[in-house]
């Protein structure tokens, strides 16, 4: 869990949520990236449990204070948790079972309810690459992966990305072969306070996403023709009366003077992308 001037009320209920799970052996990393309200250190050290362990660190942003706290982690699983969400009390037992009873899956996770202002965020049961054309396959705040697989693919968030480090992440690990399960319910209740999102945060989560999308075509167009394949069974099984011409290309990419278009098939749109300016 990192942390960054969260309200109290908040980061109590996160805190207590995950002491409070029906799964009790783990360990609570919780990474202060250097918050400048006081509350902050107050509030984590008033707990008297010994599993949970307090990092600070200087400012550094969050993918960094995600690193840091992950290179602490003694357990066979890491588990993502915001500081202001709330855990449901039995998140972990559900992602640790499906984890040890399916070996080859990597990392779990699951829907996410949105309060106060009700609604869901479902996820696939089996994310693939090809998800990714759309948007992140995973919850993040749901998330419980297996360590030393994250570790052997020398995976960690990039900093590069300010907004969707995790999106980045999920789709760096299916590109290396590892394999994703989401459990068809709800895990994690999600805060969103305000259902809006400022102009600029918006255009910088777009360009993270374009940018995130073109490394994933970047590979599907790599003679990876085992998901192309599976690309065609997807869109047959959607579509039945469609007509599909066994040459066409997989992604088409259209370059013009101002923007650069990507197209499934040449037909369906994925996204477009500014050219930079020369």
């Amino acid at each position: 869990m990192c942390v960054y001037n969260t309200k109290e009320s908040y980061l109590r209920e996160a805190i207590e949520s995950i002491l409070n799970q029906t799964f009790a052996d783990f360990e609570l990393i919780i990474v202060d990236d250097g918050s400048n309200h006081s509350h902050v250190k107050e509030t984590i050290l008033s707990y008297k449990d010994e599993r949970i362990k307090y990092l600070y660190q200087e400012n550094a942003g969050i993918s960094n204070a995600r690193n840091f706290g992950n290179q602490y982690a003694q357990g066979e699983y890491v588990a993502v948790m915001d500081s202001d969400d709330i855990a449901l009390p039995n998140r972990f037992e559900e992602e640790v079972r499906y984890l040890d009873e399916h070996p080859n899956i990597s990392a779990v996770g699951g829907w996410m309810e949105v309060f106060p202002k009700k609604s869901m965020v479902y996820a696939p049961e089996t994310p693939c690459i090809l998800d990714c054309l759309l948007d992140s396959p995973m919850a993040h705040s749901t998330l419980m992966w297996r360590r030393c697989d994250f570790e052997a693919k020398k995976l960690s968030y990039n900093p590069r990305y300010l907004i969707a480090q995790d999106f980045d992440m999920w789709a760096r690990a299916l590109m290396s072969g590892l394999q994703f399960h989401n459990i068809q319910k709800s895990l994690v209740k999600y805060r969103v306070e305000n259902q809006g999102i400022s102009t600029i945060k918006k255009g910088r989560l777009m360009q993270e996403h374009n940018e995130i999308k073109e490394n994933v075509i970047q590979f599907l167009t790599r003679g990876n023709n085992q998901y192309e394949e599976e690309l065609k069974k997807m869109i047959q099984s959607i579509t039945k009366k469609m007509i599909y011409f066994p040459k066409i290309s997989l992604i088409e990419i259209r370059k013009k003077r101002e923007y650069t278009r990507y197209r499934l098939f040449g037909v369906i749109p994925l996204f477009k992308k500014r050219n930079p300016l020369i």
